[in-house]
């Protein structure tokens, strides 16, 4: 909320006392891991003191490597803000044609849709429930798949309506979650970030979650995004400045 409370609202937008310090950790039936567990049981599993030095753990920002074929890489529930930077992998956006219906082709991203399942199977192995989480993206495509893929787990799927929930930023509007995992999607050698300047669709997306939000996207090519003015105007210098306050405030993992 610190972000969008600076930079929208005059810094008027303020947490409850009993509310702002609130972690998934609190919550009955979570356990709670915290950085050094993550650093070492990554360490223990890609192995090697090399590596082990490479997880030190320094002053916030906590910068991890995970390598992606972690299936079940350690996530901290302590940690109210994660950025998984994509921009030391390959995980570049692709067009999508399954909806015919769309006037132009929506935009997924595989790599990024492997991280989110990954982090959302952390958290509910960690005793968090299904029902608390929801995955969240701006593009249709990204969505569509991810909600295949929630389907397709029952741990994740749970009936009922128990399960993770699977939406678009604009659906999601008005509602909340304890953890939400944003996917950003856009990845490309153009730097191109298409309606991610959206101020205000942003805005949506960074207050949706209540302990934690969990941002997977391309750092590198979201804070080199143009000023183009955008829906909401400032679209590119407001997409930047987020990136740098994910760097400074969040907890940052580069993906290898």
């Amino acid at each position: 909320m610190a972000f969008p409370s600076k930079q929208l609202y005059g810094g008027k937008l303020i947490a409850h006392d009993s509310v702002k310090a609130h972690l998934l950790s609190d919550l009955p039936g979570v356990e709670a891991t915290g950085k050094q567990e993550a650093a070492n049981v990554i360490a223990r599993l890609i192995g090697g003191i090399t590596q082990r030095t490479k997880l030190q753990l320094r002053p916030i920002p906590l910068q991890l490597t995970l390598p992606l074929s972690l299936s079940h890489p350690p996530e901290d529930t302590t940690a109210p803000l994660l950025f998984f930077d994509t921009s030391t992998a390959s995980h570049g956006e692709l067009a999508d044609d399954d909806d015919p219906t769309a006037a132009a082709p929506s935009l997924h991203n595989p790599g990024e849709a492997a991280l989110v399942v990954a982090h959302v199977r952390a958290l509910v192995a960690a005793g968090l429930a299904p029902s608390r989480i929801a995955i969240v993206s701006p593009y249709a495509a990204q969505t569509r798949r991810l909600a295949l893929a929630v389907a397709a787990d029952p741990d994740l799927a749970r009936g009922g309506g128990g399960g993770v929930e699977v939406a678009t930023v604009d659906a999601l509007q008005g509602a909340e979650r304890d953890a939400v995992v944003l996917s950003l999607v856009r990845s490309n050698a153009r730097r191109e970030v298409g309606f991610l300047r959206d101020v205000r669709r942003l805005n949506v997306a960074m207050t949706r979650a209540r302990r934690q939000l969990a941002v997977i996207g391309d750092g590198r090519c979201l804070a080199a995004a143009a000023d183009g003015g955008g829906v909401g105007g400032g679209g590119g210098a407001f997409l930047k400045r987020w990136v740098e306050f994910l760097e400074e405030v969040g907890e940052v993992r580069y993906v290898e």
